[in-house]
């Protein structure tokens, strides 16, 4: 055995460089193959065990909920449409518009959690300040619609006109 040992030692001290870093090379790539891959597979494996056998904590909705839920969270409840109203009667005194009575009526979609407020407004005043109290109006709520307009003047001298405005709210149903 020592004429081997020999052998080997002196064969082991002729080696390169490059052949050392062959042979660190070889001993990685078997520990790599021995050790690392089967713990990656054994933990792999446990993972998947793991997911399939626990339910799902998150529920992913899908585009069309995520849009639906979005629409409804804007709508206005019936408090709220209450304050539209309000608002709508301080900008008719602001822009000195005399309103007279109104007309409402709530229509309730079917297999929806929406409803239409609607209302009529004949207001007389200039023609600027109506259509300023219009512009404010919508531009504060914008899930108020003017659903229709119908501007009269009793003959060309007057400054002042009268105006049939029908607006809609879109609501959420209590």
């Amino acid at each position: 055995m020592n004429k081997y040992y020999r052998h080997l030692t002196f064969k082991v001290r002729l080696l390169n460089g490059f052949e050392w870093a062959l042979i660190a090379f070889s001993l990685l790539c078997i520990w790599v193959y021995l050790i690392l891959i089967p713990n990656a597979k054994q933990n792999m494996h446990e993972l998947k065990e793991m997911i399939n056998n626990k339910p799902s904590l998150v529920t992913v909705a899908s585009p069309i909920e995520l849009k639906t839920s979005n629409f409804y969270s804007a709508l206005p409840t019936s408090t709220q449409v209450k304050e539209v109203l309000s608002a709508f009667y301080l900008e008719m005194e602001s822009q000195e518009l005399e309103l007279s009575t109104m007309q409402f009526s709530l229509e309730e979609a079917p297999d929806m959690k929406f409803a239409t407020y609607r209302f009529s407004a004949p207001i007389y005043g200039d023609y600027l300040g109506i259509m300023q109290a219009i512009k404010h109006l919508l531009e504060k709520n914008p899930t108020l619609a003017m659903k229709n307009i119908r501007l009269t003047r009793e003959n060309i001298k007057e400054q002042a006109i009268s105006a049939d405005i029908d607006f809609a709210i879109y609501m959420i149903k209590d």
